[in-house]
């Protein structure tokens, strides 16, 4: 009788001992030097205009002015597949990666217009270096084996990987962290952005005004806390990955004064434009969530899927003197909708 209790005293704490025995997962970057990775990552976002007005020296802009705005929608699709080769990672971070950009699509439509970005697709089958540099603390970019436009890749970054989320610590199931929001751009642009090419005699110079973009995104990035919890090992797409939640909650304010009225002098032309005082300002709320799988034999991302709902706000005042007119122009406008991103294996897309 007494062996039968010990015999059930150690059944009963056997599962417990196991628990505690097992080693905790470590979500590390290291995939093997000179690995492959081939990915696709897509953006969509569906957003309409629910507020608008506007008045010029005080008198308010025609109702058929804004009606015809606020009664469309606003449909952006984007998908930029990539082969990445890691020819060499340490600390968690690759020191040598070379990124060749496989196709690009950037396409925006706006009631019954669809415009697309050709510029982007001048990256289309060249292949990029990112170089670590320990001193600066920060990759240097080149063509590599092909030729193009530095514009091109000036805000393109090396993390495709969503390392900007992985923990220094290892993880048990259940354990969650907050991510710092320095570097969190890779995360609603992994990768970073693709430029235009240098500015031409016609148009704005559209690498100065993405450099402008990305530069007040980072910024105002700061007031986004992002929490991330680990689910524990699952199957995706025939192997094991460490899937990790996440949500995120947040506000942001970007001053574009300067980018827009970069754009409106340079759609000037030789024209002299008269001196203004102009502010603009876009607000941006966010909410979401999603889902980072970790690939836990190649000690790589595999992939994550990330929605958001989206609320932005505009606001522009606009004060010159034109021949000794004074003219004044307030304007604002507020726009919502849904925002979805996901990048996954590209050998893992549905036809």
């Amino acid at each position: 009788m007494q062996l039968n209790r010990t015999a059930l005293a150690v059944c009963l704490a056997l599962p417990v001992t196991l628990a505690f025995a097992l080693p905790a997962t470590k979500l590390a970057f290291a995939p093997k030097a000179g690995s492959e990775a081939k990915k696709t990552f897509t953006l969509e976002a569906d957003l309409s205009i629910t507020e608008l007005s506007g008045d010029m020296n005080g008198q308010p802009l025609p109702p058929e002015a804004t009606e015809q705005l606020t009664s469309q929608g606003i449909l952006i699709n984007m998908a930029l597949a990539v082969t990445d080769v890691y020819a060499a990672t340490k600390d968690g971070k690759p020191t040598e990666l070379l990124r060749t950009y496989d196709s690009i699509e950037i396409e925006t439509e706006m009631g019954e217009e669809t415009t697309a970005n050709d510029e982007a697709k001048a990256m289309e089958g060249k292949t990029v270096k990112f170089t670590w540099d320990e001193k600066e603390s920060e990759y240097t970019k080149a063509f590599h084996e092909s030729e193009g436009e530095e514009a091109l890749i000036k805000q393109l970054e090396a993390d495709m990987d969503l390392i900007c989320l992985l923990p220094s610590k290892d993880l048990d199931d259940g354990d969650s962290w907050e991510v710092p929001a320095k570097g969190l751009s890779t995360l609603f642009f992994p990768g970073g952005l693709v430029g235009s090419a240098e500015e031409s005699s016609e148009g704005p110079d559209m690498s100065a005004i993405v450099e402008e973009m990305q530069s007040e995104f980072e910024k105002a990035a700061e007031a986004f806390k992002v929490t991330c919890t680990y689910k524990g090992v699952a199957e995706k797409d025939g192997m094991k990955v460490g899937e990790v939640a996440f949500v995120y909650d947040g506000k942001m304010s970007m001053d574009m004064s300067e980018m827009l009225q970069q754009v409106i002098e340079e759609q000037g032309g030789d024209q002299e434009m008269p001196p203004m005082d102009l502010t603009f300002t876009l607000g941006m709320g966010m909410k979401g969530e999603g889902t980072l799988w970790w690939n836990m034999s190649e000690n790589r991302l595999h992939g994550y899927e990330m929605t958001a709902d989206a609320d932005m706000e505009l606001a522009m005042e606009m004060n010159m003197d034109a021949n000794g007119q004074q003219i004044g122009i307030n304007f604002s406008g507020r726009a919502k909708g849904d925002m979805t991103w996901k990048l996954e294996p590209t050998a893992a897309k549905k036809e």
